[in-house]
């Protein structure tokens, strides 16, 4: 999913370039002057109740979204297809009850960071 949505950003941002490079191109390169994406996960994770399936849903959705917005910049937010594709992700992310463990796993270790 993340070399498809790559791939799709780099044609947008090719039909839309106007010769310089946009800020999602940019943000995509290693070491791009990017805040450490940690804080944000903890922050996400840290008053999660980790036996309600609802707020560990909610939680998901806000990881997700808190690491494709740092992978590829906050102008991925503008992208027409956002909302379909964290959809997407979170839904399929749903059905695998090893990504499920993962990430219970995850959030316990989160909110062990102080």
């Amino acid at each position: 999913m993340v070399s498809l949505l790559k791939a799709e950003l780099a044609s947008d941002t090719r039909r839309r370039s106007t010769g310089k490079a946009s800020n999602a191109a940019v943000s995509t390169e290693a070491g791009a002057g990017r805040p450490s994406l940690r804080p944000q996960l903890v922050d996400a994770a840290k008053n999660v109740d980790r036996t309600d399936p609802g707020a560990m849903k909610q939680a998901r959705r806000r990881i997700i979204r808190a690491v494709l917005v740092w992978q590829f910049g906050p102008d991925l937010r503008e992208h027409s297809q956002w909302a379909a594709m964290l959809d997407a992700i979170a839904t399929t992310l749903e059905q695998d009850a090893q990504h499920l463990a993962q990430f219970d796993a995850l959030v316990a270790e989160l909110q062990q960071v102080r």
